[in-house]
């Protein structure tokens, strides 16, 4: 039988103004730009300012004069303030796209997969491909990613064309055209996995020596072997010496994984802007924000003088209160948009230098094994704030330091403990197993298990589990890839 109950609980909201807080503390420096121009753009009541400005004292004038306005006004008119808000009035940093405005995103050249693929299609005209194929064979070679290979299979590409082209082939009539395509320089290029780019390449050298047989057969009958280091069993299967193996190894070695790359002359570099910058003034470090490129904001004087205009006037129109209640929405929002900019400034600046208080011996010294154990609750605890606002600060943000640019995650690692009862970073049992794994003879690489060993008895309580976790952290292979000839 069904019941009706009443049930009373607390349960805790963000109010707008936080969420848009909220919002604004995980961008990084350039969305928070791109934001800003946005909303300049968005709202005129929001105005540079070349002069310097205090965003506390900005808000309290302008409320001030609001609230003295207002006063001379309630006899006409009460406006609610939920109502001052129109429909389109979204804050510029849901709607703006992180990577640019949509005129500036269009417009960005990509020059290194243009030069890629030019200079393959540029060798189209030596392949002798009929009217009919030509079009099929510049639409494979657009497939092509970074790399040089196609990752579409056959019948993906066939389907594309049929869909999208009104090209109808079969699977059989491609495979010729693919071969073609990968007789292509530079070599490899248009494979379709690595056995595939490292065979092709093998298979177009002229002088085709023992040691070059001997690699086309480890790479085209057992690649899992070569891949998986298991020398000793290939030895066996190919019936070969360690020389005649080792030289093999040399000739694959001398191959490009990556035909792709090797053809454009341009890099993909990614530049990241700092959030804050930390120096070192004798034994104490100092911490600054970058707002260079940041535009100073202010509230616009025409549109405060505006609403005053209006509010004197004794008989306000039907299109006149619309007009005052668009000026007060752009009003409230430009004053709550400078007070969200001063209250991320602090908010982040206070939990930047709680981070540097701790990690204050690394910023001294750069030695990455004086970095503390540390957590988000530990920074959340000791500034007061929610763990959801310290991870919001600490997400996608670098800081430029004397030894280089660092992610702000880079300062949080979880702690272990020592055999004597003293707690130390992970980053202290990476670098024991770094030098560990250096140190190993690459004939007989060291196993997880062994390396925890060792470290246990150099006093550090670290299972086998962890080795490993922290191993692939470091992108190391397990000890069966480290293994060299």
């Amino acid at each position: 039988m069904l019941k009706q109950q009443q049930k009373l609980q607390q349960t805790t909201r963000l109010s707008p103004l936080q969420i848009q807080l909220m919002n604004q503390i995980r961008l990084n420096l350039e969305e928070l730009e791109q934001a800003v121009e946005m909303e300049i753009n968005e709202n005129p009541a929001l105005e540079r300012n070349n002069y310097e400005y205090n965003a506390s004292s900005e808000s309290k004038d302008y409320a001030q004069g609001n609230s003295a306005d207002s006063e001379s006004s309630t006899s006409q008119e009460d406006f609610n303030q939920d109502s001052y808000g129109l429909d389109d009035d979204i804050p510029s940093y849901q709607l703006y796209d992180k990577y640019g405005a949509p005129e500036e995103k269009d417009s960005m050249p990509l020059a290194f997969e243009i030069s890629f693929l030019q200079q393959v299609m540029d060798q189209i005209g030596s392949l002798n491909f009929t009217p009919e194929q030509i079009p099929i064979a510049e639409f494979v070679i657009g497939s092509i990613d970074s790399n040089g290979y196609i990752r579409l299979s056959d019948q993906d590409i066939v389907d594309n064309l049929a869909f999208n082209h009104n090209i109808e082939i079969q699977v059989g009539d491609l495979k010729p055209i693919i071969k073609a395509i990968q007789s292509l320089d530079p070599p490899g290029i248009g494979a379709r996995d690595l056995k595939d780019c490292l065979l092709i390449q093998l298979k177009r050298r002229q002088n085709k020596t023992s040691d070059v047989l001997n690699a086309i057969e480890i790479i085209e009958k057992h690649f899992g072997l070569y891949a998986d280091r298991r020398f000793d069993k290939l030895k066996l299967t190919l019936k070969i010496t360690q020389e005649q193996l080792v030289n093999a190894s040399k000739v694959i070695y001398s191959l490009n994984p990556k035909p792709g790359n090797s053809t454009s002359n341009l890099e993909k570099n990614s530049y990241v802007i700092p959030d804050f910058t930390a120096t070192i003034e004798g034994d104490e470090v100092i911490l600054s924000l970058n707002q260079a490129n940041l535009p100073k904001l202010k509230i616009s004087d025409s549109y405060r003088q505006m609403l005053q205009n209006y509010k004197e006037t004794k008989n306000i129109s039907k299109e006149q209160k619309q007009t005052i209640e668009f000026i007060k929405s752009k009003l409230e929002k430009a004053k709550s948009f400078i007070n969200l900019i001063s209250q991320r400034y602090t908010t982040l600046e206070t939990t930047v230098k709680a981070i540097i208080n701790h990690q204050v011996e690394y910023f001294l010294s750069g030695d990455e094994k004086k970095i503390k154990p540390l957590s988000l609750k530990d920074i959340a605890d000791q500034v007061e704030m929610d763990i959801s606002t310290i991870s919001r600060v600490t997400s996608s943000k670098y800081i430029d330091t004397p030894y280089g640019v660092k992610l702000l995650k880079y300062f949080f690692s979880e702690g272990l403990k020592t055999v004597d009862g003293d707690e130390i970073s992970s980053y202290n049992v990476k670098s024991a197993i770094k030098e560990i794994i250096n140190a190993e003879d690459k004939n007989k690489p060291i196993s997880d298990i062994t390396i925890s060993n060792m470290l246990q008895s150099e006093g550090y309580q670290v299972a086998r589990r962890t080795v490993s976790k922290y191993r692939e952290q470091m992108k190391i292979p397990v000890s069966r890839l480290r293994k060299q000839l």
